[in-house]
């Protein structure tokens, strides 16, 4: 038969199972046995193995020709089981367990390969004889003998204490089989929980079914903690200056425990002002001083901190006063009450001049419009600096007051000079200065 028409003998075997109804109902009828004409048709190198008491594995090559059906009977068969088994494809290996069986009993086991209801062809493996019943001292229990930890991993090593067949591990979940066989072996239990704990377990097994398993080593073990995450300091440290408070303002960043604030110069009286998780408002600032302040996350694994600095624009004061020498612009005196602060000079294109640093500083005004700038010393922010306007006045500023009008009839002059001024006779009359 060539495997070209083994499509057409699966659509007709399975219209057949369609009339029939179940395949056992043809394989009870009698059939042909014939001797298997050869390596076409007939299954080869078959062989059953002891897999246990209770258990037989039997395997075998396919032949050329794929039988619709093989169908597998022990001998004896008073605990036999038949299998039905569907080809899938040419030239595969086959190995299937027959179980249930009866321990310390000798058993053939025929395997048929059915291309029709009424053509099959067999063989029949060696005898094999199932294994007594176990007595429990043939597979001692493994010793777990290390295992080392990761965040979200367990690997162990165990020596089995004979070469078993097959290991299964177990680790709170569905056993695992650890092919293989050997008298030592390691397994990784992937995807746990940090910091938590967790039982392993394995045993080792001489035979498929696990008819002689050792009993469980287990090992209570716990994942490692993720490593702590390095302090990191407040983001976005800044100051707003107000007229009369500092409010300092910061991000926070995640798992942090609780922060430290500290200002330079000290606290007034310590910090007892008006606080959030992530805000101080200052509200006993010096006007013209300019504070440093620190604020500090603190975590199990250290601190980290970040500085900004803010400072109250100065509180002064400016006054004129008129030269000695009159008809000309009157000096102007600005006054600063606090901690030194630094004078600028700024011309009416904005242009910022420094002048000294300290608590006052004087002049003649210069132009009209210039300004007198007082920052907190070190800043030159809007927000810590205040300004003075300065001008120079028109002429009669700062010219004596007019001095009272002569007698009828006198000589101005004679009366001004009386009086302490000097006089300057001009064609419109005398002018007393």
């Amino acid at each position: 038969m060539k495997k070209s028409s083994f499509a057409g003998l699966l659509i007709a075997f399975l219209a057949v199972l369609a009339l029939g109804g179940v395949l056992f109902a043809f394989l009870g009828t009698r059939v042909h046995a014939d001797q298997c004409p050869g390596s076409d048709t007939c299954p080869t190198s078959q062989i059953a193995i002891a897999q246990g008491p209770n258990a037989v594995e039997v395997k075998w090559i396919e032949p050329d020709n794929l039988p619709i059906v093989y169908l597998l009977t022990t001998n004896p068969q008073g605990a036999a089981q038949p299998w039905q088994v569907q080809v899938v494809s040419p030239q595969d290996w086959q190995d299937r367990l027959i179980f249930n069986l009866q321990p310390s009993t000798t058993y053939t086991v025929t395997i048929c390969g059915y291309y029709s209801s009424s053509n099959r062809s067999c063989v029949t493996t060696n005898s094999v004889k199932t294994l007594p019943p176990s007595t429990g001292g043939e597979t001692p229990t493994p010793t777990i003998t290390s295992a080392n930890v990761t965040t979200n991993s367990i690997y162990i090593t165990w020596n089995g204490n004979r070469s078993y067949d097959f290991y299964q591990v177990l680790g709170g979940q569905t056993p695992q089989t650890q092919t293989g066989s050997g008298a030592t072996g390691s397994f990784t239990f992937p995807g746990l929980l940090p910091g938590t704990s967790y039982r392993v377990e394995v045993l080792g097994c001489l035979y498929i079914l696990r008819s002689f398993c050792s009993q469980w080593a287990s090992l209570d073990v716990r994942t490692a903690l993720p490593p702590p995450l390095p302090p990191i300091a407040p983001q976005n440290l800044h100051t707003a200056d107000g007229p009369s408070d500092i409010l300092v303002s910061w991000t926070n960043t995640p798992n942090y425990e609780s922060f430290t604030s500290f200002r330079f110069p000290a606290w007034p009286g310590g910090l007892n002002l008006p606080t959030t998780l992530n805000s101080i408002d200052d509200i006993a600032p010096v006007a013209g001083q300019l504070y440093t302040y620190k604020i500090c996350l603190n975590y199990k694994s250290g601190s980290a901190c970040a500085t900004t600095t803010g400072a109250l624009p100065p509180k002064c004061t400016i006054t004129f006063s008129c030269p000695a020498k009159v008809y000309a612009p009157p000096n102007y005196l600005v006054q600063c009450g606090g901690p030194p602060v630094d004078f600028y000079q700024m011309s009416p294109d904005g242009t910022m001049s420094f002048m000294l640093t300290g608590t006052q500083v004087s002049g003649t005004s210069l132009d009209y419009n210039s300004f007198i700038v007082v920052c907190a010393s070190g800043t030159k922010t809007q927000s810590s600096c205040s300004s003075y306007s300065i001008f120079e006045g028109p002429p009669d500023w700062c010219a004596p007051p007019p001095s009272p009008p002569p007698p009828p009839g006198s000589n101005c002059c004679i009366a001004c000079l009386k009086a302490g001024g000097n006089c300057n006779r001009g064609p419109h009359g005398c002018t007393c200065y």
